[in-house]
């Protein structure tokens, strides 16, 4: 019987990872997938020395070095999604479950127990985190955007929320084998009544559209899966007492790892289903504590000076947003917005406003940068060209806003754009200490007539790359904060600005730009 568990972990560990791995995120100078095949094959190769042989521990040291290295990947990918994607969350719970596999595997490579637990229990719990843990939810996750386009929105909610007690069910199961019999009773059952749930909604979304073979995939799914998960209530249950362990690994096990799991693979391959990047510049520039009226004259460049915080508005086009179409007057603004002043009127929320006045507002007035408006202001605003090499990203340039009536920096930003799947976004940086917060803004039409949109929410457009980032050496952290921009003319240029905090509205800035007097 231990062979034929460990055969079946080392097949898990050799074929299938790699084979999903290379769907799901595709390498293309091969470096990364050369590394997960070597990696793999240690791992594998591990299982078949002897238990204390120092050849068979270092290669399950290989395989669990690079489950670390993929789970600090995987968190670096979610951190810059943040919560706009739940496939990527969930992904980064895979290589989770991948890694806490891995460490089961090592401890297989020693005669003492591991959590309490001896052989063959350690090799089972180790298949059992690299298929039902790393291997489905990785395809769970990777179906996410296919469910949101090709299902209903309550479809697309059940999804989330069933993978939630997919998730839940594991840990049940794996309090349960140590804990009362109850909890491992009720963790299996809402682990695999939420895996056929999710199956469901998955295969679901891939009939509509698929061929006649494809079809035949997905019936086949359908029974292996139902098949597999029933055997699994069923051992779990101890309905039929005089099958063991064995007679599990048989069942369950071969059906899982020979027929459900590799069709699921494949089935994914043909869909070219992958998961989703966000790969962009960021701004290089920071500053080192209070910002100043002159802060940019230290990143100016040799260019012709720049007037807009774009050259051509036109930059934006695409197939579903037509600048021209949009009136001259907002264009003129982003063209030549050195020549125009603003006045803003704030309408905070009550309780933003006492927060931001007592505990907040005292150390942005201090930095000079993000101290935003609770109050009616005149501001006046100048444009510099900004060095690309100091930056990092295509013709920047910064936007200093001052308040008219002191001198004094409200905001300081550096303007940019940059294209992702002919979808061109602004790119904004505000310095802060060592670090700064870039905000992506997406542009679409407005409501008003003839004005424009720009906004980081992800709901609208779930895979692009708009949203607001903290940014820390290069490295983007996607925050729970959103904003959204609207300029239009009615009898004069106006804009709104409006901001959210975890889906919170906590402030609205009304703007009217005019031309500055000369």
């Amino acid at each position: 019987m231990t062979l034929t568990i460990q055969f079946v972990l080392g097949y898990g560990i050799f074929v299938l990872i790699p084979f999903l791995q290379n769907i799901l995120k595709p390498d293309h100078t091969r470096l990364r997938f050369l590394l997960l095949r070597i990696a793999s094959a240690a791992g594998a190769l591990s299982l078949f020395f002897p238990v204390q042989n120092h050849f068979g521990i270092f290669f399950a040291l290989l395989w669990l070095l690079w489950c670390i290295g993929n789970a600090v990947t995987s968190f670096s990918e979610f951190l810059i999604w943040g919560y706009d994607h739940f496939g990527v969350f969930l992904n980064f719970i895979a290589s989770a479950l991948l890694l806490g596999g891995s460490v089961w595997l090592f401890s297989t490579r020693f005669s003492w127990q591991f959590l309490g637990f001896g052989e063959p229990w350690k090799t089972l719990t180790a298949i059992h985190f690299h298929f039902s843990g790393f291997l489905l939810v990785s395809v769970f996750a990777a179906y996410r955007d296919k469910i949101r386009k090709c299902s209903s929105g309550l479809e697309s909610k059940t999804y989330i929320t069933f993978n939630c007690f997919y998730l839940l069910g594991f840990v049940l199961v794996a309090i349960g084998l140590t804990g009362p019999r109850f909890i491992e009773v009720f963790g299996t059952f809402v682990l695999f009544s939420s895996a056929f749930v999710n199956l469901f909604l998955l295969l679901k979304s891939v009939w509509k559209d698929a061929f006649i073979y494809d079809r035949a995939i997905v019936l086949c799914i359908f029974v292996f899966g139902f098949l597999s998960f029933s055997l699994a209530l069923t051992y779990s249950l101890r309905i039929f007492s005089p099958l063991d362990v064995y007679w599990m690994i048989l069942t369950h096990g071969l059906l899982n790892a020979f027929l459900f799991l590799p069709l699921l693979i494949y089935l994914t391959k043909r869909q070219k289903i992958s998961l989703p990047l966000r790969k962009f510049s960021f701004s290089k520039i920071h500053s080192k504590g209070k910002i100043e009226s002159d802060f940019f004259h230290s990143y100016l460049s040799e260019d012709k000076a720049k007037e807009g915080l774009t050259d051509d508005f036109s930059a934006f086009r695409r197939n579903d947003f037509d600048p021209e179409l949009t009136h001259p007057s907002v264009r003129n603004f982003y063209e030549f917005t050195d020549r125009y002043e603003l006045n803003v009127k704030a309408k905070p929320n009550h309780f933003f406003q006492r927060i931001w006045k007592f505990l907040v507002k005292h150390f942005f007035a201090k930095l000079q940068q993000l101290n935003l408006p609770d109050q009616d202001k005149k501001i006046l605003g100048s444009i510099n060209s900004i060095s690309e090499e100091k930056d990092g990203r295509p013709s920047p340039r910064g936007w200093m806003r001052v308040d008219a009536q002191t001198g004094k920096p409200i905001y300081a930003a550096v303007y940019s754009m940059h294209e992702t799947h002919q979808v061109t976004y602004m790119n904004i940086a505000f310095p802060l200490p060592y670090s700064n917060m870039t905000s992506v803004l997406h542009i679409e039409y407005s409501d008003f007539t003839s004005g424009i949109q720009l906004t980081t929410i992800h709901s609208r457009h779930p895979l692009g790359d708009q949203g607001v980032y903290l940014v820390i050496a290069g490295f983007g952290i996607r925050l729970p904060l959103d904003e959204t921009i609207e300029v239009w003319f009615d009898n004069g240029l106006k804009a709104r600005h409006s901001m959210w905090f975890c889906g919170w509205l906590y402030l609205t800035l009304d703007y009217t730009m005019d031309l500055k007097h000369e």
